[in-house]
């Protein structure tokens, strides 16, 4: 997978997020229209975090990422980019202590996941109300105490019909690609 910084560019030049294989195919031939060079969905999916793979990117992929961003390599591209484990960087984020009992947030993450949550009011408790291609439930209590977009969603606690299931992760390996209140 691509740094987040770096998907967030490509994003910004594609002029929306990509979320979907349909997203992923349109971005393919706009960077092919604008490079002159071809990249496959599925490398690009693997890229995103859409597909489970561990092998890293060929220096062609790279640079042709880098000529659609207006760079001449891929070098050129990260140069002053902090690709390190740790930066001070701002985060697009809702925080739980910041909701009104009844406010709703929606999220979504790769491939297709998307889910929304209504806020209980006290604590970290919320309810999902809406759930699609996700492992989470409508009615689920889940703990939260924040979102924030490009990070995986730790929730300390699903309860499923008076049942605790434990914690789950949502967006293990791309993070969260959508976090708004609605």
């Amino acid at each position: 997978m691509l740094p987040l910084t770096i998907l967030f560019k490509l994003e910004e030049a594609f002029g929306h997020r990509v979320r979907y294989t349909t997203d992923v195919a349109l971005l393919c031939e706009k960077i092919e229209e604008r490079t002159g060079r071809p990249i496959g969905v599925n490398t690009l999916k693997r890229l995103f975090g859409m597909v489970k793979d561990v092998r890293e990117p060929r220096i062609y992929t790279l640079d042709t990422i880098a000529l659609y961003l207006g760079h001449d390599t891929w070098d050129d591209l990260v140069v002053g980019e902090d690709l390190t484990n740790s930066a001070f960087n701002p985060l697009e984020r809702i925080e739980t202590a910041s909701l009104k009992k009844g406010e709703r947030i929606f999220f979504s993450y790769p491939p297709d996941r998307e889910v929304v949550v209504e806020y209980a009011g006290q604590g970290t408790q919320f309810v999902v109300t809406l759930s699609r291609n996700s492992k989470l439930l409508k009615g689920d209590i889940v703990s939260i105490t924040q979102f924030v977009r490009g990070l995986p969603l730790p929730i300390t606690e699903v309860i499923r019909s008076s049942q605790p299931l434990g914690p789950f992760t949502a967006g293990t390996h791309a993070g969260l690609s959508v976090v708004k209140k609605i």
